[in-house]
């Protein structure tokens, strides 16, 4: 049984040097030219080394490496998500000889904008009133209720 936990380990070992390297190359390296990664604060160290190996092939064929996300909505450290990677990246060797790289942040966030947030909020507010409700009708007995009220009092 392969954890997915280990699925990042067990790929850098195919992809470095384990008995599958030429298969794995084959199959994924030679149509790969660009190489896409989002939500890279999230990205861990053995995560990170089980695609260098496609990186620097893309990079090598004169394609790209592009990665993005956010270090302030880094949420994974407690698996072993590394924000930090974003900047050693550029200074890894392998990656930089191959590659210029160009760091870039968006002026404006567009997700942040006051109509947007004003409707998110409203919804979700009224949506969990109404959720809150059906569950306690739904589900919770008079007694659950009071009870469910005093915890919900208590946050």
């Amino acid at each position: 049984m392969l954890l997915s936990a280990d699925l990042p380990k067990v790929a850098s070992y195919v992809l470095q040097g384990g008995s599958a390297l030429p298969d794995a190359f084959c199959r994924m390296g030679s149509r790969l030219h660009h190489l896409l990664i989002d939500e890279f604060q999230d990205t861990s160290l053995a995560q990170w080394n089980a695609m260098v190996p496609l990186a620097v092939e893309c990079l090598s064929k004169r394609g790209s490496l592009f990665y993005v996300g956010d270090v302030k909505q880094a949420i994974y450290s407690w698996r072993g998500g590394r924000s930090e990677l974003f900047d050693e990246i550029a200074e890894d060797p392998e990656i930089a000889n191959l590659s210029e790289f160009t760091p870039g942040n968006l002026e404006y966030n567009w997700r942040s904008l006051e109509h947007i947030i004003g409707f998110n909020n409203f919804f979700l507010k009224h949506w969990l009133t109404t959720i809150r409700q059906w569950i306690w009708q739904k589900y919770c007995t008079p007694t659950d209720r009071k009870i469910s009220k005093l915890i919900w009092l208590k946050k």
